[in-house]
């Protein structure tokens, strides 16, 4: 059976700050996106000392699980 279409589609990036019970805020930004028909998926990206590759890995780790469970 051949892979299933897993091409990225972005649907919205938020940068947000979230309040923690220290009183402090964690900022991140969210991604919220389809891999092909599979979604929506969310990821947060921490923001203290943002990696612009991590988004990346998180999506590739993702569509590797996809094509191990498709059937």
């Amino acid at each position: 059976m051949p892979d299933p279409d897993l091409t990225l589609e972005l649907t919205r990036i938020t940068d947000e700050s979230v309040p923690q019970r220290d009183g402090s805020f964690k900022r991140h930004k969210t991604y919220t996106f389809y891999l092909g028909k599979f979604g929506p998926f969310v990821e947060r990206v921490p923001t203290d000392n943002f990696d612009d590759a991590e988004f990346g890995r998180r999506v590739d780790k993702l569509r590797s699980h996809l094509r191990l469970i498709h059937v």
